[in-house]
């Protein structure tokens, strides 16, 4: 069983830092789903959505853009916005049998450009799965974070720590040093935080 409550401690802190830092993507949050609504959507699918992930879709179903909204105005973090399910579940059936998309592999959070962050599901109902990063045309496919909540509070702490910042331009940006450092903390034992 996930810790809900914890998962949904570190969304609202990330949600607070952008808030902070007076970014766009706040008000453009959707609210979260019901149940059955989330249920509605994981049927499309053929697999069931890990307990993680619905617990993220009950909180906010992602953005709802506005016009003129640029692409760095939907991030939740540098370079990667939360969809909402059902361009999620889109996504996934759009790329399902690509020749580098692993079978099960759900896109929670895209760059607009064909990269994302998965979770891989199952057919069997899972509390978690280890989050991995998918880059268009790169035939490694890594996991970075243990899961969805050690996601977030890896983004949390990101944050807070200023390693998650806002440049001149006044677009969310990184240190990736520190970044990795805090990663590495959240996440012991995954490769790609390793230096």
């Amino acid at each position: 069983m996930i810790d809900e409550l914890r998962l949904t401690r570190a969304l609202n802190e990330i949600v607070a830092q952008l808030t902070r830092l007076g970014c766009a993507v706040v008000s453009l949050l959707r609210p979260g789903l019901s149940a059955g609504e989330v249920a509605r959507e994981e049927s499309k699918l053929p697999f069931v959505l890990t307990d993680e992930i619905r617990a993220v879709y009950r909180w906010r179903n992602g953005l709802r853009p506005a016009d003129g909204n640029v692409l760095a105005d939907l991030w939740f973090f540098p370079g990667f916005y939360l969809p909402c399910l059902e361009e999620a579940v889109q996504e996934f059936h759009d790329r399902q049998f690509g020749a580098q998309w692993r079978k099960g592999s759900f896109p929670l959070f895209a760059d607009g450009g064909g990269d994302f962050y998965t979770a891989r599901c199952q057919r069997q109902s899972t509390d978690s799965a280890p989050v991995i990063r998918f880059r268009h045309g790169e035939p490694d496919q890594n996991v970075e974070y243990v899961d969805v909540t050690t996601m977030m509070e890896t983004l949390a702490d990101s944050y807070r720590h200023g390693a998650f910042f806002l440049n001149s331009a006044d677009v969310l940006d990184l240190n990736d040093d520190a970044h990795a450092r805090i990663a590495q903390q959240h996440n012991p034992g995954v490769d790609a935080w390793r230096r």
